[in-house]
């Protein structure tokens, strides 16, 4: 028996299946949307610097990276609290020992 592709009606498997694209496309538009680009989130050259040099040398000291940048030691402490906020940074050890690495 030959099958005729004229005489098969793929009009309701094809609304189905857009139907499940455009819901995937909303859902995901919403999950972007969550990560969208604020202030709050974007990195200045400063914390960029940060990252650069832990990737270079492993991790990074409050007194290296005031070697690094001239800032006061409260404005560099923000900037390592907005790393970490951004699950970019992890703070290990207290005090003088403190340092920090990449996620």
């Amino acid at each position: 028996m030959e099958l005729n592709k004229n005489k098969i009606g793929f009009t309701s498997w094809l609304e189905y299946f857009t139907d499940g694209i455009i819901d995937e496309l909303l859902r995901l538009k919403k999950e972007l949307e969550k990560e969208a680009i604020t202030p709050d989130t974007i990195l200045k050259e400063h914390h960029q610097k940060i990252i650069d040099y832990i990737k270079e040398k492993g991790f990074i000291t409050d007194r290296e990276y005031s070697q690094l940048i001239k800032r006061a030691k409260a404005t560099r402490n923000l900037d390592f609290r907005k790393l970490i906020d951004l699950k970019l940074l992890v703070k290990t050890g207290k005090g003088k020992a403190t340092y920090y690495k990449l996620k």
